[in-house]
């Protein structure tokens, strides 16, 4: 975000390789008209993809809150959403390289289940909602407000790395979806007993990698930088004409593990389906 003409105006630069600027482009700025009698009032951090494309988070002149990207409002105040309303979007949110994106979002109605984590318009996690431990004889617990910071990172597999505030016992858990991946107080790294993640993180793009701070000691509390591996399930279109995908609906790609793969929309009529599996050698039919 730039100053231009005194005015707060979110601006995306071009590098060439010498690390020269080759363009630079307004995107927004305040007092741009995004219809119906809302003009930007605030701008809030920008995210950026591989491919340039953008996403932010605005305060329109009337007081409500919207997701803002290239082809304009995403989505925002007075959406619906999942038999709710959207009141407000908080300012925790991301986007991934194949127009996802993910935010945080305060609903209309009781104020016991008013907080949601929203991905693509489709709420993924809400407060209330009960989630497992990775202790396998630990009771599901609820999803707490809590107020506080919320981490997230969405990668391009669609999947969002999130903190979840559970109802007591313990810190708050990292989640990848709707499955916890790091629980302190019962999950262990180099040997040491993880007691609590910092809400800053980041992944990389394929999903395959989370970064992040985790703190241990009780007394004297340590912190370390930490990267976990995931294994990459990144999304490919489909052969043409065939535009549908193969998603990862379950499972990590790792040794050991189990992987669902579910197409993202139904078959074309008269299509056979066929899974091709390579190595790093030349693809083999499989199915």
């Amino acid at each position: 975000q730039l100053r231009t003409g005194g005015v707060p105006t979110l601006v995306r630069f071009r590098f060439g390789p010498d690390g020269s600027v080759l363009a630079s482009e307004r995107l927004l700025a305040l007092g741009d008209d995004l219809g119906a009698g809302r003009t930007v009032a605030s701008i809030g951090s920008a995210r950026l993809d591989q491919a340039g494309n953008w996403l932010t988070r605005v305060i329109v002149s009337t007081g409500q809150t919207f997701l803002v990207g290239p082809a304009g409002i995403l989505f925002g105040s007075g959406d619906g959403l999942a038999g709710r309303t959207a009141q407000e979007v908080l300012p925790v949110y991301d986007n991934n390289d194949l127009g996802g994106w993910a935010a945080w979002v305060r609903l209309d109605g009781s104020t016991a289940d008013d907080l949601a984590l929203v991905v693509d318009g489709e709420v993924r996690a809400q407060e209330g909602q009960l989630f497992r431990s990775l202790n396998p004889f630990a009771a599901p617990r609820p999803l707490l407000d809590g107020n506080r910071a919320f981490g997230l990172a969405l990668s391009n597999d669609g999947q969002p790395y999130w903190l979840a505030h559970l109802a007591l016992p313990g810190a708050p858990l990292l989640m990848r979806g709707s499955d916890p991946i790091l629980e302190p107080g019962l999950s262990s790294i180099d040997g040491t007993l993880v007691v609590g993640v910092e809400s800053l993180f980041d992944v990389s793009p394929d999903g395959r990698d989370w970064l992040g701070v985790t703190f241990s000691g009780t007394v004297g509390r340590s912190s370390a930088l930490v990267r976990t591996d995931f294994g990459s399930a990144e999304p490919r279109p489909g052969c043409l004409p065939n535009p549908g995908r193969l998603v990862l609906s379950a499972g990590l790609v790792l040794a050991g593990h189990t992987l669902t793969l579910e197409l993202d929309g139904p078959a074309p009529f008269g299509a056979s389906g066929r899974l091709y599996a390579s190595g790093g050698g030349p693809a083999l039919p499989t199915a």
